[in-house]
């Protein structure tokens, strides 16, 4: 009898002891999962802030304004004269839709007709000189099939564009100062429009 007890006894033991095994066991492995889960969450966050800073672009530097004088006062270009809206060209009238400038720029986007133009006044810069003392403060690097050159109340003009005769991009330099003006057409005229040489003297004549 005293050697089944003595028997049972150990087995008891033999149980608890494995039963505090398994437990340890068990809290140790949740602790190691907890600590995973945790450097795991700090990575994505790390990750999420690397990918946000990587994204993060540059200010833009444009501000709208409400007249073409804003826009001269702001970009630091003395006046900026524009075509009054109005003004009659061969496909239409002249018609604003804003004006916006940067630091040395001022630029106004409007629409004739089925066309849409952006007319520029900038500062000088001979790193932006395009032959004859011209500087192109387009923003334009289309290559175009034909260059021509014009004068315009004793301007030198220069007129880029693909068919003879219609300007697609008109630039020019008077003073301190260098202008350009943007055409294109809507739809299916947009690689196609451009101002013909009366257009060009009457968009030409009316900027400063």
């Amino acid at each position: 009898m005293k050697k089944i007890l003595a028997i049972a006894a150990a087995l008891a033991m033999t149980f608890a002891l494995t039963a505090c095994s398994g437990g340890a066991s068990s809290q140790s492995s949740a602790s190691a999962s907890a600590s995973s889960s945790a450097a795991s969450s700090a990575s994505a966050s790390s990750e999420s802030a690397s990918a946000s800073g990587a994204t993060t672009g540059l200010a833009n530097p444009w501000h709208d304004a409400a007249t073409a004088a804003d826009a001269a006062e702001g970009a630091g270009v003395g006046t900026f004269q524009v075509p009054a809206e109005g003004t009659s060209l061969e496909c239409g009238q002249v018609f604003w839709h804003g004006f916006q400038y940067m630091e040395g720029l001022a630029e106004g986007d409007g629409d004739f007709g089925a066309a849409q133009f952006v007319i520029r006044k900038g500062l000088k810069s001979a790193e932006r000189e395009v032959g004859n003392g011209i500087v192109d403060i387009s923003g334009d690097y289309t290559v175009y099939r034909l260059t021509w050159d014009a004068d315009v109340d004793g301007k030198q003009v220069k007129c880029y564009g693909d068919a003879d005769g219609s300007a697609m991009k008109v630039t020019w330099t008077d003073g301190d100062y260098s202008y350009s003006i943007m055409v294109r057409g809507q739809g299916d005229d947009e690689e196609a429009f451009g101002l013909s040489a009366n257009d060009v003297t009457t968009l030409v004549s009316a900027i400063s």
